[in-house]
């Protein structure tokens, strides 16, 4: 690769192209189109994955190959050896690094690039961090110490660790902040499609209705939902007969089902208000689910509810 950036870019990806990860592609088009610079992707050999061809935008893309599969810990050892002995050859001036998987190729470059670029996906950023966090808390540690050992006068080393002493108190209340009161709420930026707390009302309301119906955890139920329905395995894993779907099948009913609201399954008007949509629950951010019910077994669940007292 010749330009007038050097040898160009280079572009490390964890991934083959076009599964799962239009990031990678992106970030390559903008750099190209900035540095007017050609850009080489390097991929792992996914098995049953076929390459990808992004000629005439100025991209490249190169398949490493491997004798293992890349995601175990013999392949990937040989696709960052490999990548490495590539870019050691075309020596560009950008290298961009996806995911700390293809990380130790920086490792093993003989020369020192202009730059060198981590991308940070959004989704992926909590585990990123524990990366750089481990560095850190390491040299806060050593920068603690030098800190101690510098104050001469046993004044200005107490005032010095009680100042060290709050500011560890502040990062515990946060982390028991993060971690407790706020571990499924959408302002916490470390947790990556939290459950929501609705869905411990959906169980609690699923296993209520099951009370009084005559199968008791024999009762059919059928989820239907084309996104992931996880963890509502672990949650109605009391009952027996329960159905998994990702489309709604030729016969959705059942005496309780669990539709996603994105497929407006509309099962009361279906079914003439035979079956009847008595909630609507937040099981991750954006994602809900409608719960329908039997009409006679709604009525009986109904009935069981204490009545207000004028």
């Amino acid at each position: 690769m010749t330009d007038t950036l050097g040898n160009g870019i280079a572009v490390v990806s964890d991934v083959s192209l076009g599964f799962g990860s239009p990031q990678v592609q992106s970030m390559a088009r903008s750099l190209v189109t900035h540095f007017r610079a050609p850009a080489m992707i390097y991929e792992p050999d996914s098995s049953g994955r076929p390459p990808v061809t992004l000629e005439g935008e100025g991209i490249h893309v190169r398949r490493i190959t491997t004798d293992f599969s890349p995601y175990s810990s013999s392949g990937r050892i040989q696709y960052v050896r490999r990548t490495a002995e590539c870019l050691n050859q075309e020596r560009p001036a950008i290298v961009v690094i996806f995911c700390t998987f293809a990380l130790p190729v920086l490792a093993r470059l003989n020369y020192r690039p202009r730059t060198v670029i981590y991308s940070l996906i959004s989704y992926k950023t909590t585990w990123c961090l524990l990366n750089f966090w481990l560095g850190v808390i390491l040299l806060a540690g050593i920068g603690a110490s030098a800190l101690v050992q510098m104050c001469r006068t046993r004044l200005t080393r107490i005032l010095l660790v009680a100042l060290l002493g709050v500011g560890v108190l502040h990062l515990a209340l946060q982390s028991w902040t993060l971690s407790q009161y706020l571990a499924a709420d959408l302002r916490n930026p470390y947790v990556y499609a939290q459950t929501s707390a609705h869905v411990r009302e959906l169980v609690q309301r699923v296993e209520a209705i099951s009370q009084v119906a005559p199968e008791g955890h024999e009762t059919v139920v059928k989820v239907i939902a084309p996104e992931s329905y996880w963890p509502l395995p672990w949650y109605l894993r009391q009952f027996q007969h329960v159905g998994w779907y990702e489309e709604l099948p030729a016969d959705p009913f059942a005496p309780i089902i669990l539709a996603s609201a994105k497929l407006g399954a509309a099962l009361d008007d279906k079914s003439d208000k035979r079956y009847i949509m008595t909630g609507y629950y937040e099981l991750r951010p954006k994602v809900f689910l409608e719960l329908y019910v039997e009409r006679g077994l709604w009525e009986k669940f109904v009935a069981t509810l204490p009545r207000d007292v004028d």
